[in-house]
């Protein structure tokens, strides 16, 4: 999972904190509440506003899907022009007084119209949390990503329902609490802000993946040249399939059943399997790898199976488990394919119109089923056949599923007569052509590159195979140049060092010995100099303190010169 003291692998050689990890999960849970306070306290609102109708009741869960269809795309426009960590800033604040009027509320409508307006925040706030997670991550780190917020976002419902439970039987208003998450991001938006890349960046590096050339800010690239259209169309048309017939599980359950305890363990175990499957994403793509797409639709058809053939609790909590479990595993994967396909700067959109799709698939799942029920003779619930929703979603996802066969039939066939089919972007499929095509921004940048040699026939294979190896082996010898001549110059600057070492001992050697001469020298002058003074001193010592036989030997001397003078004086007198 890339987890360390330091937080968690960003698949770009540095880490996300955990402080922002769990801001990123905060911001996605807000964007799936709207309408989940709602639910423990629906039927007291019937005894709180008498006259108030079940179905004006139902509104109240399903304003904020409606508002968030929009305002999903209008979000993601945004996006690709505003600082985004500003507009999360502004749109939570929305919220969150948004939330903190439900508490004073006076009546049915007004509670109403607080729902749309918390759907406007949460849809306004969905695409900036699947893209932020496109800028903090890259690779498979991005893909497992999507699976942890996904599953994290049904631990969040699974503690929302049972806490908004236990509060509702203190006090009906007190539910309406949880919409006060959003000051969360509020208070530590400064922890994920560093990982979030603004629209100018998003603009800078899409065009840098496509263009060796400089990008310029002011340059700008329509959407269709950014995304891949076609392949974004089949990616939501598929979200928004698996979505509308999941949603069978959450709204006709509790007619299959007669418990509503059991009911609301079966609820559970939705949550509890989307969960499962979100962190183990990676794990399962790593078991699915190409055939992703029809073994999901398989699996869940065969979990609608498990629903309606049989009246055990059991066997039905195990077909809501696979099915939800499939569920879990496509909803991340096609999120992450919808960043694959565009440009750093187009995702945001890409998002937003992926997001749009789960709003729109639950908003329309209760009209689909009455209306396809009575197209086929069944009146609507509770009083037909209740098992009808779940028969009905085993058929669509089986009619997917062929449908899915027959597409990789067609790509095949293309393939074979040399089209192969991509899903990049327009503008990098070009750059691509041209040579221009930057692969080392791309992973930089988490665009998923293509692997056109799975898509190619055994001739076209052999060949890039073949180019494949010749690009390592001259990757290699180049390795292989520049490692010799760096062994080179460092061998060179040992030699230097070794040359500079060896005059630097010589002259070390020949100022020790110029050294020792001079002390030898002064030494000697030294001694000459104390033995004089020695001398001298002895001298005037013998001065100023002469002995006794000295005086006589003198008296005696100067005895001696008289009388010799005097015997010269007299002899001078005679001649």
């Amino acid at each position: 999972m890339g987890f360390s003291s330091q937080g968690v692998k960003s698949g770009k050689g540095t880490y996300v904190g955990w402080l922002a990890l769990i801001d990123l999960y905060i911001i996605w849970i807000i964007t799936s509440i709207p309408g989940l306070a709602i639910a423990p306290v629906m039927p007291m609102l019937l005894k709180v506003f008498p006259g108030t109708s079940e179905l004006t009741t139902q509104m109240l869960t399903v304003a904020p899907n409606i508002a968030a269809i929009p305002f999903t795309l209008l979000g993601g426009a945004l996006a690709t022009r505003w600082n985004n960590m500003k507009m999360l800033y502004w749109v939570c604040i929305f919220y969150v007084i948004s939330a903190a009027a439900f508490w004073i509320a006076p009546s049915m409508i007004v509670l109403i119209v607080l729902s749309f307006i918390i759907g406007i925040g949460a849809g306004i706030i969905s695409p900036l949390a699947s893209v932020f997670v496109a800028d903090m991550f890259a690779g498979k780190q991005r893909q497992q990503q999507y699976g942890n917020a996904s599953a994290m976002v049904n631990v969040g419902l699974m503690i929302g329902v049972i806490a908004t439970g236990y509060m509702a039987k203190i006090d009906w208003r007190l539910p309406f609490v949880i919409y006060l998450l959003p000051v969360f991001p509020l208070l530590f938006s400064g922890s994920i802000k560093k990982y979030i890349k603004e629209p100018k960046d998003r603009h800078e590096a899409s065009a840098a993946i496509g263009m060796n050339e400089t990008p310029s800010p002011k340059k700008s690239m329509s959407y269709s040249q950014s995304v891949n259209i076609p392949a974004l169309i089949k990616y939501c048309l598929f979200y928004f399939v698996i979505t509308l017939v999941i949603g069978a599980i959450s709204n006709y359950i509790p007619y299959l059943v007669n418990s509503s305890v059991t009911s609301g363990y079966l609820q559970a175990v939705l949550f509890f399997g989307i969960m499962i499957s979100g962190f183990a994403l990676n794990w399962v793509m790593r078991w699915l790898k190409h055939g992703t797409y029809v073994i999901t639709l398989l699996a869940m058809a065969a979990g609608f199976l498990l629903i309606f053939v049989t009246s055990m609790p059991v066997i039905i909590g195990v077909g809501i488990f696979i099915a939800c479990f499939f569920y879990g595993v496509a909803q991340p994967y096609v999120e992450n394919k919808c960043v694959a396909i565009s440009t750093p700067a187009a995702a945001v959109i890409s998002l937003a119109i992926y997001s749009t799709m789960d709003s729109l698939g639950n908003v329309l799942n209760p009209f689909f089923f009455k209306y396809v029920g009575m197209l086929f003779g069944h009146t609507p619930l509770p009083d037909s056949n209740q098992a009808f929703p779940f028969v009905c979603s085993l058929i669509v996802l089986l009619i997917c599923a062929v449908a899915v066969v027959i597409y990789k039939i067609y790509t095949g066939i293309r393939t074979r007569e040399g089209h192969p089919v991509d899903n990049l972007p327009p503008i990098y499929r070009e750059a691509m052509k041209n040579g221009t095509y930057n692969e080392l921004l791309a992973s930089q940048h988490g665009i998923d590159t293509p692997a056109p040699k799975s898509d190619m026939s055994p001739l076209q294979r052999a060949a890039a195979t073949l180019e494949d190896a010749k690009k390592d082996l001259d990757s290699g010898l180049a390795n292989i140049t520049a490692t010799i001549a760096s062994e080179k110059e460092k061998i060179n600057e040992v030699e230097q060092d070794i040359l500079l070492a060896e005059i630097n001992e010589e002259n070390a050697a020949a100022k020790v010995k110029e050294a020792a001469d001079l002390a030898a020298a002064d030494a000697e002058t030294a001694s000459r100099h104390a033995e004089a003074a020695a001398k001298a001193a002895a001298g005037a010592d013998a001065i100023a303190h002469p002995a006794p036989n000295a005086s006589v030997n003198l008296s005696s001397a100067q005895k001696t010169s008289t009388e010799s003078t005097q015997t010269s004086s007299t002899t001078s007198d005679s001649k």
